[in-house]
């Protein structure tokens, strides 16, 4: 997973975006599935400050309910993406 800046050339705030284990680009707000169990997805909810990784609400699977910071391979994709 690497994480990129798009660059607003109008003044924008750069949003983080990340491309994921299937190629997919992942923004703030986006629902990914994740490596944590057979259907098993959360929501990009912010960034890690020390690291720069996707920080994720985990919506359902084993772990449903906790934040996590989410390292390379982790996030398998968008959720609607299958």
């Amino acid at each position: 997973m690497a994480c990129a800046a798009r660059s607003g050339g109008d003044g924008a705030r750069n949003e983080p975006q990340w491309f994921v284990a299937d190629g997919s680009r992942v923004v703030l707000g986006s629902e990914v599935r994740v490596d944590d169990g057979p259907g098993a997805y959360g929501v990009v909810v912010g960034v890690d400050p020390d690291h720069g990784m996707p920080v994720v609400e985990l919506v359902s699977g084993p772990h449903a309910g906790q934040v996590r910071r989410l390292w390379p391979g982790q996030v398998l994709g968008l959720r609607s993406a299958r």
